[in-house]
């Protein structure tokens, strides 16, 4: 399978294969569209290198400047295919001066090393890339066995119209460096599938994505045919940072890696009004004990700042974090102090929950830790964890997490639903929901406890189904403390933490 689909909801891990540019099955050019008159190239100038340099880790021994180098040109009137594929080599940097740049074909580049195209000022705000109308595939792709590829600081600009959409591929054995990249305009569907696809394809290989944004609309027609945002297929097997990305208002995830062994750590990232699971995660078997998480996100939903819904498409699922391991059983995601705020249904859609782990195939266990959610809109359960296997480990842990809303009912009837999790807990929690039915229900499970946490509803705190559920120090104050701190304010009782 090309590395550049995938971006749906499959519930079967990905596989991918290589094979050799142009052949069927794996051809960048395939689908898209011939640009019709083709633009002109600029002819290439003679390069007069410049001293090494270094960008992220990376070292370059020739930095060659786009336009007073390689003759390019800045106002985005002449293409500068041909100038990028010569001078793109390994230990080359390519810098672009302020300015507008065409790009009219899909590049494909394979085992390079410290290779990497960036902005001289390393804002995006100061150089845009901008194609052909129609253009649709992937612009930018560096991989088999690359290591130390460097992007960073400029917009990608797709069109408004649907009809224009740019990739970009990085599959690096170690130093994928991605950084400050704007992706505009419109999403459009099925090619490519997703806007940035990055692999870390080595155990011990690390890579970054920071200050990546996608904003301007991707909810078109029906999964799976919808762009996502930032992917990785089965390939990542080492470690990844995701940090300071803005995306909003995709059709299909802003943030997906499922049924992948590597680590990805998630943190500081905002989303917004996302179809199919704004964030898809799950535990890892990172061969070097690496970890995955969550941490200090905030995730959004708000039909009231809808902007780019077109007028007759439609929401399908706005999951905000999706436990997804695509049935490989991957547990021990943590997600820890991020902020939830589910205000209302985007275009009028449905929900499982804030954090659902879903009820088709073996999803494995995961922990919410010091989190705080608000949900006003009917129907989403604070944390909706379904129907598992007890051929994975399954447990479910939350501890410290502030729960709050106007919210009446829920699917289960209650504000958190775990089901078939032995040994779950729910420790040092709020949930101020008066007017909800019932706070926890535990379903199919042993050895489980709620203790020491508030639980104001309208309802029964705690319910259980065809399980054994221990409770402890279970009070109906109905005031809130903020995740973390050791006292509910007002309340009788002093909530222990537990340090799990």
């Amino acid at each position: 399978m090309d590395p550049r689909d995938g971006s749906g909801d499959q519930q079967t891990p990905q596989t991918e294969t290589s094979t050799p540019p142009g052949s069927s099955g794996d051809s960048l050019s395939a689908g898209s569209p011939t640009p019709s008159p083709p633009a002109t190239e600029t002819p290439t100038r003679t390069a007069t290198p410049t001293r090494v340099r270094t960008h992220h880790g990376i070292e370059f021994d020739t930095v060659l400047e786009a336009v007073e180098d390689l003759g390019m040109d800045p106002t985005g009137q002449d293409a500068v295919d041909s100038a990028v594929r010569d001078a793109m080599g390994d230990d080359t940097l390519i810098e672009f001066p302020p300015g507008t740049y065409r790009w009219t074909e899909e590049h494909d580049y394979l085992g390079h090393s410290n290779v990497g195209i960036r902005s001289t000022t390393g804002d995006p705000a100061d150089v845009t890339f901008v194609f052909p109308e129609g253009f649709r595939g992937v612009f930018l792709a560096v991989r088999e066995k690359s290591t130390n590829v460097l992007l960073e600081g400029f917009e990608v600009a797709q069109t408004a119209n649907k009809s224009t959409g740019a990739g970009i591929v990085v599959r690096a054995t170690d130093g994928g460096e991605v950084h400050d990249i704007e992706f505009t305009g419109f999403s459009p569907r099925d090619k490519p599938s997703n806007q940035l696809y990055v692999t870390i394809e080595s155990v011990d290989g690390v890579g970054n994505i920071d200050g990546v944004t996608i904003d301007g609309g991707g909810v078109v027609d029906t999964y799976p045919h919808r762009m996502t945002g930032i992917f990785g297929g089965t390939p990542h097997v080492g470690e990844l940072r995701i940090t300071n990305c803005d995306v909003r208002e995709l059709g299909s995830s802003g943030i997906r890696y499922t049924g992948s062994p590597g680590a990805v750590k998630v943190e500081d990232c905002y989303f917004e009004n996302i179809d199919n699971g704004a964030l898809r995660l799950h535990g890892n078997d990172h061969d070097g004990g690496k970890s995955s998480w969550v941490k200090r996100c905030e995730f959004v939903n708000d039909d009231s700042l809808l902007e780019h819904l077109p007028s007759d498409e439609n929401y399908e699922n706005v999951d905000m974090i999706r436990v997804d391991d695509a049935g490989n059983g991957y547990h021990g995601l943590l997600i820890e102090d991020c902020t939830f705020s589910y205000l209302s249904h985007p275009d009028g859609t449905y929900a499982r929950g804030c954090i659902s782990r879903p009820g088709w195939t073996d999803h494995g266990g995961f922990t919410v830790r010091g989190c705080t959610m608000r949900i006003d809109a009917d129907w989403p359960e604070a944390i909706s964890a379904s129907h598992s296997s007890d051929t994975v480990q399954n447990t479910v842990t939350v501890e410290d997490t502030h729960i709050t809303g106007s919210l009446r009912k829920t699917s289960s009837g209650s504000v958190i639903h775990i089901a078939d999790s032995d040994e779950s807990v729910v420790s040092n929690c709020c949930i101020s929901a008066p007017n909800a039915r019932g706070g926890v229900l535990i379903e199919d499970s042993a050895g489980c406890t709620v203790e020491y946490s508030d639980i104001d509803v309208n309802g029964q705190a705690t319910v259980s189904i065809n399980s054994s559920v221990s409770t402890t120090g279970i009070t109906h104050d109905g005031v809130c403390r903020l995740p973390g701190d050791d006292r509910i304010p007002g309340s009788t009782l002093e909530a222990t933490r537990r340090g799990r």
